[in-house]
């Protein structure tokens, strides 16, 4: 298997679809519930962390990500909380449409709005953070 930290849940389909029997797998990703607990913790952290400051993705989609993993929705909430709040949203949402702006600026501004608007969209942003963003997207297209 891979370097890269597994949830309880990826260790137990993993050992699985190794050839491992279910009872087994079971039995080994629960054998220690207060590692397991710190190693979900660490995914997390680390997940939120990149998502926000290098792959510039919205809380939705980090939530759907560490779902997909088998963490609780209750336990992501509560970390994207703590580690990004819905108002850290909005800077991040603006650094992407910042890089994007380059690649779609010798378009039709309404064509620019809805291939900003889908890029927001497909990163998991809120609506009303995309709703800001595109307001004052036109905005600045009206002042030049």
């Amino acid at each position: 298997m891979s370097r890269r930290f597994y949830t309880a849940f990826e260790l137990r389909r993993k050992l699985i679809e190794k050839g491992c029997e279910p009872a087994l797998a079971e039995e080994i990703s629960a054998e220690d519930a207060a590692e397991s607990e710190r190693r979900e913790a660490a995914i997390m952290e680390d997940h939120i962390r990149r998502g926000r400051e290098s792959r510039l993705i919205g809380r939705s989609l980090i939530l759907y990500e560490l779902a997909k993993r088998g963490v609780t929705t209750d336990k992501i909430k509560a970390a994207l909380d703590r580690d990004y709040p819905a108002s850290e949203e909005n800077d991040v949402a603006l650094k992407l449409v910042a890089r994007k702006l380059m690649a779609v600026n010798d378009l039709p501004p309404d064509k620019q709005s809805r291939r900003l608007a889908g890029m927001l969209e497909r990163r998991g942003f809120s609506a009303e953070v995309i709703a800001r963003i595109m307001n004052r997207h036109r905005l600045d297209k009206f002042s030049e």
